[in-house]
């Protein structure tokens, strides 16, 4: 059975978890329907709050001080609780600039404007109100991207803006082009196969790219030579960034096949594991599809090739079976 004193901590965490559920009820009607608030966690297992305003794809994180808030709560009640953390959040907005925020002056923002490759089908409603590129069977969209210590705001760049600025989808690829890269730059994970078992936790690797040359070699020459692409927002804008696939043919000295999955997965390996192994790609497919627990729709159902003597990337026949594979 248990002691006086362990009841009496469970009592007050039931308490305490209690009055963190009628705070977040209480600054969600605070701030009304154009804001989405996600509570989570942080590494000390204080509740962070996470606020998206509609038409932004990042929001403002808020890091409140655990036991001031819960000091708040008790003395002061919900309601006026969340009035602080509404304070607290307009300070954020305005300390990262309405002008930079708003895009309205090109000149502010030209160097934080980067590009996504994502998918047609997620992005079908939005295509007619913004600006874009279509890529084989997906599409690439662009963004202002403003980070501020643990903050990063990212705002989807719209028509309305590109007739402010008086400038093209092609002048806007190309600040993107030299921007993301620069940004969020390339990293990669080596991924291996032990006694049959998908092992993508153990990262035998992880490297700037670019430092990694010798490691791609014996990569290509391993049983396994399969490599992921990730960066800070997306894996799959890797394979659009200059030189990367590139660096990658070069040292495996062949084609490099490729299957993308949401953003975030991008898995790499040489044509010669291709050809001698066609079910790796049920296989990686399988593995993707089992990850993206948000049921988020996948980029594109085939996969790529980059040539590496002609250095040009294409869409293959090769379908990703992903309708193969059980829902839920």
């Amino acid at each position: 059975s248990k002691t006086g004193k362990e009841r009496t901590l469970e009592r007050k965490d039931r308490e305490g978890t209690n009055r963190t559920e009628a705070l977040l009820q209480a600054f969600r009607q605070r701030m009304g329907d154009g804001y989405q608030i996600e509570p989570s966690e942080d590494d000390r297992k204080d509740v962070i709050f996470k606020i998206i305003k509609d038409g932004e794809q990042e929001g403002i994180i808020l890091y409140p001080n655990s036991k001031k808030i819960q000091f708040y709560l008790l003395c002061r009640g919900a309601e006026k609780t969340a009035a602080i953390l509404e304070q607290d959040y307009q300070k954020k907005r305005d300390q990262l600039g309405a002008a930079l925020l708003n895009g309205s002056e090109l000149s502010m923002v030209k160097d934080k404007i980067v590009f996504s490759l994502v998918s047609s089908k997620e992005y079908q409603e939005a295509l007619p109100h913004i600006p874009y590129k279509t890529f084989h069977d997906m599409v690439i969209v662009f963004q202002i991207v403003i980070q501020d210590g643990k903050e990063r705001y990212v705002r989807m760049i719209n028509n309305e803006d590109m007739e402010s600025w008086g400038i093209t989808v092609e002048e806007l690829m190309e600040m993107a082009q030299y921007n993301t890269p620069r940004l969020e730059f390339p990293y990669a994970i080596k991924l291996r196969d032990e006694d049959g078992v998908w092992n993508v936790l153990h990262q035998e690797w992880h490297e700037e790219l670019f430092y990694a040359g010798r490691k791609l070699r014996r990569t290509a020459k391993c049983i396994f030579p399969v490599i992921g692409l990730f960066g800070e927002r997306s894996a799959a804008n890797c394979i659009l960034y200059p030189g990367v696939l590139g660096f990658i043919a070069n040292r495996w000295n062949e084609d490099v096949m490729m299957i993308l999955g949401t953003e975030m997965e991008c898995y790499l390996f040489p044509e010669h594991f291709y050809l001698e192994n066609p079910q790796i790609v049920e296989r990686i497919s399988e593995q993707i599809w089992k990850s993206n627990v948000e049921e988020r729709p996948f980029l594109t159902d085939y996969v790529y090739r980059y040539r590496w003597n002609e250095e040009k990337l294409e869409q293959t026949e090769q379908r990703i079976p992903w309708e193969k594979f059980p829902l839920g």
